[in-house]
């Protein structure tokens, strides 16, 4: 009775979690899995008999090496660690995409031991909307790196002709005001006349 109540309230427990989780045994194979996990292999068409449950983990890993990716071998080299245990959790984030839309995971694994028998724990959770989120985070830091260099292209001193006020640059060339700035800026010009100006040239029709 105690053993049945026990193994009711792990799956209930399991159930309850929003990672995508399987127990591993010792070998990588499959001996439990919880909702999430279902829910998600329906949604995403694995074909999987019984969600996996007697089906070795680590097959997964089993592809030809031309195809196997850095993350996937680095992956296999971490579980393979953890089920050893030569250490006793590993973690790792990567990508999955569907057809329909990108999509980010990280995975984690964790060792434990019951009387003499090791297992694991391994947990798939989704991290989409937290990696579009730093890209776009990354996007205006660039953003905003390129706007403050377009910024500092004008700063210091810059060396200006008392009488003419052209601009040397430094390759030596002399430039006009207006070109030198269209040149090192996003700046553009409009030309108009300040009242003093005004006052100066058209002096005899304000009148």
């Amino acid at each position: 009775m105690e053993k049945r109540i026990s193994r009711e309230f792990l799956e209930a427990a399991l159930d309850c979690l929003s990672f995508h989780l399987a127990i591993l045994d010792h070998t990588g194979t499959i001996i439990r899995v919880n909702c999430a996990w279902k829910m998600f292999a329906d949604q995403n068409g694995l074909k999987w008999l019984d969600y996996g449950v007697g089906k070795n983990y680590l097959s997964v890993f089993n592809i030809p090496e031309d195809l196997a990716s850095d993350g996937m071998e680095q992956a296999l080299v971490g579980i393979r660690s953890v089920m050893e245990g030569t250490r006793d959790y590993y973690f790792q984030e990567y990508p999955c995409h569907s057809p329909d839309e990108q999509r980010w995971f990280n995975m984690r694994l964790v060792g434990f031991r019951v009387e003499d028998s090791s297992f694991s724990v391994v947990a798939h959770e989704v991290i989409t909307e937290r990696k579009i989120a730093e890209q776009q985070r990354d996007q205006l830091i660039k953003q905003l790196t390129t706007a403050l260099e377009q910024v500092k292209q004008l700063s210091g001193l810059l060396p200006i002709c008392a009488n003419c006020k052209k601009i040397r640059d430094d390759d030596g060339n002399w430039y006009e005001m207006e070109t030198f700035i269209r040149k090192h800026s996003e700046a553009n010009f409009s030309h108009s006349i300040c009242p003093a100006c005004a006052e100066k040239l058209y002096k005899d029709y304000l009148d």
